[in-house]
């Protein structure tokens, strides 16, 4: 299978998985480091593994089921800096802060 027609079998899966999660723009995994997370596994799923087909949609299906929202802690101090929006709401929940290239990109 020729990488484009890999590619798009992943994001088909990963997409479908999503459901309408997937075209939330407010989502980490449309960033720019949400999509080289999702690059490098799609990378080491489909190059540097020996995995089957079955194996491979197995995993980019686990991998749609993530929470992908700002507000899963999970990700909070591996794609940024946790953050408050305290001049907006005081008591809101904790947030991703995106810092890349001396900025602070604030995921709304």
């Amino acid at each position: 299978m020729k990488i484009k027609a890999k590619l798009e079998n992943f994001l088909e899966i990963f997409a479908e998985g999503m459901g309408q999660s997937f075209r939330d723009h407010r989502s980490i995994h449309l960033t720019a480091p949400g999509w080289y997370a999702i690059g490098l596994i799609f990378h080491d799923v489909e190059f540097r593994s020996s995995l089957s087909d079955v194996e491979k949609k197995r995993i980019y299906k686990r991998l749609a089921q993530i929470n992908w929202t700002r507000y899963n802690s999970d990700f909070f101090g591996m794609l940024g800096e946790k953050d408050y929006d305290e001049m907006v709401n005081p008591t809101s929940a904790k947030l991703v802060a995106v810092v890349t290239l001396q900025r602070t990109w604030l995921i709304i």
